[in-house]
């Protein structure tokens, strides 16, 4: 067996019949389907046992008591059969040629410990919102990582078993962004991709994970690319992080901070650039973003402290589009 896929759920009765029916859908067959319940306390259980007894394809792991996400995950790594374990929470959806298109891909890229894919992001009732397309390139994802945003979804990964059981699997002293710091300590040592078609649906809606604990989540992704950029670029304080976190969440309200913070930003900016000798294409778009978090920077300090001069800049006069020119012209 080639592939497990894993699944933890808790009290998800509400999504959990869609997102196991997506893996029981796959074009992809041969895969044991590891799915843990995480001590529920409505219908979850029941709903897996019902799945169970129809496709022996699903094994079935009871906790005793509540072990949260990570620890549960760790749980079921350590019992997954396959070379290759695939990741997909309770509320989310796998597209029918997922786990073909991932597997076909990490067979034939024997470099890569770990692929995500595209995303689309849908409501409750399965509309889609959004569509996300992030970076392919391991360079471009460091970059985005450090300076834009986390660019893997968790319910998109597809990692070799025995790259991640190399860096002791999650860090269970991460409640939350588990991912994120797993995505980090990869990063040192070895390459990860996304897989540029859209096969995961990632679910918003009122108890996301991420929504009710946004706060505790931020502080584990900054704690992650602290340990990144410490390791691997340039030599900051906790402090620092910080303080050029505020100012790039536009929070900053004294100008000695926001000088710092611009900085620091310019520090690290130079370090990464150095250090992983970009190609002409991955400069321009590592360039551009870093322009438009710098901007966010000195804009937000505007916001808080310069109020008219922000609203001012705010509605600053666009370039006309070519039809507006043209329609001018007649």
């Amino acid at each position: 067996m080639k592939v497990s896929v894993l699944l933890s759920a808790y009290n998800a009765e509400k999504y959990l019949p869609e997102a196991i029916e997506s893996i029981l859908n796959q074009t992809f067959t041969d895969f044991e389907f590891i799915i843990i319940n995480d001590a529920s306390t409505d219908k979850t259980k029941e709903i897996i046992e019902n799945y169970a007894k129809q496709d022996k394809r699903i094994r079935l792991i009871h906790n005793t008591y509540n072990l949260g996400l990570t620890k549960s995950l760790n749980v079921g790594i350590r019992e997954a059969q396959g070379e290759y374990i695939v990741r997909l929470d309770a509320d989310d959806l796998s597209a029918p040629e997922r786990l073909a298109r991932q597997y076909e891909f990490m067979e034939g890229n024997p470099k890569y410990a770990l692929t995500g894919s595209w995303v689309k992001i849908i409501d409750e009732n399965g509309q889609m919102l959004a569509k996300r397309q992030p970076p392919v390139e391991t360079k471009l994802i460091k970059f985005h990582f450090i300076f834009g945003k986390p660019c893997i979804w968790h319910s998109s990964i597809f990692f070799r078993k025995d790259k991640i059981a190399k860096i002791g699997n999650y860090n269970e002293e991460y409640k939350y962004a588990q991912d994120l710091n797993l995505y980090v300590k990869l990063l040192k040592e070895e390459q990860i991709t996304n897989v540029p078609e859209f096969l995961v649906s990632h679910r918003i809606h009122g108890n996301s994970l991420g929504r009710n604990n946004s706060e505790a989540q931020h502080l584990c992704y900054l704690k992650s690319i602290f340990e990144l950029i410490n390791e691997s670029y340039a030599k900051i304080g906790w402090d620092e992080l910080v303080q050029r976190d505020e100012a790039r969440n536009q929070k900053t309200k004294k100008i000695k901070n926001l000088i710092s913070a611009l900085k620091i930003d310019g520090l690290i900016y130079r370090k990464f650039l150095q250090k992983e000798q970009l190609n002409t294409k991955q400069s321009a778009e590592a360039k551009e973003l870093y322009r438009r978090k710098r901007n966010l920077m000195v804009k937000g300090y505007l916001k808080n402290k310069m109020p008219k001069i922000y609203a001012a800049l705010k509605n600053e006069p666009r370039d006309p589009s070519p039809a507006e020119l043209n329609a001018g012209s007649g």
